[in-house]
């Protein structure tokens, strides 16, 4: 995705290890916070990669999983970013959470790659 241009933050477990350099347990999924306007690009990368959206009974426009048939999964989380820099997460007349601008600052590696991390 970076070689398209689509900027991702890590999140959740991942973005755990990330910080602390190093894979600590086994994840099920790859979180992901990925703005609105890139939100498209990104899911149609990954669809191209073999992934499809999975039907699940929380899934709504601002957060859904993708996965594949080799149980690979990634966890969206779609934001907008508001004038200060802060992710604003859901629906923006009715948003569900934020991340902070700091927040949106942090870095990690993955396997020596260089990563956002929240």
């Amino acid at each position: 995705m970076q070689e398209l241009g689509i900027e991702i933050w890590v999140d959740g477990g991942w973005g755990v290890d990330a910080l602390l350099g190093e894979q600590t347990r086994p994840h099920g999924d790859l979180d992901i916070v990925v703005q609105e306007y890139d939100c498209q690009a990104a899911v149609s990368y990954l669809q191209h990669q073999g992934f499809q959206k999975l039907a699940r009974d929380d899934s709504r426009a601002c957060n859904f999983v993708m996965g594949n048939h080799e149980g690979k999964e990634v966890d969206f989380h779609v934001v907008v970013l508001d004038e200060e820099g802060n992710g604003i997460y859901g629906p923006l007349d009715a948003p569900e959470g934020m991340y902070p601008a700091d927040a949106l600052l942090g870095r990690g590696s993955i396997n020596g790659l260089e990563r956002f991390i929240i």
